[in-house]
């Protein structure tokens, strides 16, 4: 994106050339033209890189609340957490990641106690 920017700032700068007459005006207008595409296309790259942040950070916040969650129904029985898979949402999440390790536990002959 900053190398865009870049392009930019040196068609602007060519743009200017061209109206004062220090290059041929063809190509004052030429890169006025890809002045003006190079923007959009930095104003597009900007606008996806903040929706992608945006998205990575409420998939981050997500995911520590799943484990907050977990550790909070980590103290319930098994058909407790099966009823709460049922309603599904993030609280659903977290006790099937705690049924799995339960039953993980189970099959390889260790017992998974409630912390």
């Amino acid at each position: 994106m900053w190398a865009m920017v870049g392009v930019a700032v040196v068609l602007l700068l060519v743009a200017f050339a061209g109206a004062k007459g220090w290059v041929p005006r063809n190509a004052g207008a030429a890169a006025l033209w890809l002045f003006g595409a190079s923007v959009t296309l930095v104003l597009w790259l900007g606008l996806k890189s903040r929706a992608q942040a945006l998205a990575d950070r409420e998939r981050e916040s997500g995911q520590a609340m799943v484990v907050v969650i977990a550790a909070q129904l980590a103290r319930q029985d098994d058909p407790i957490l099966e009823q709460i898979v049922r309603r599904g949402g993030p609280a659903a999440d977290a006790a099937k990641l705690i049924l799995a390790g339960r039953r993980k536990a189970a099959l390889s002959g260790g017992h998974a106690t409630p912390a």
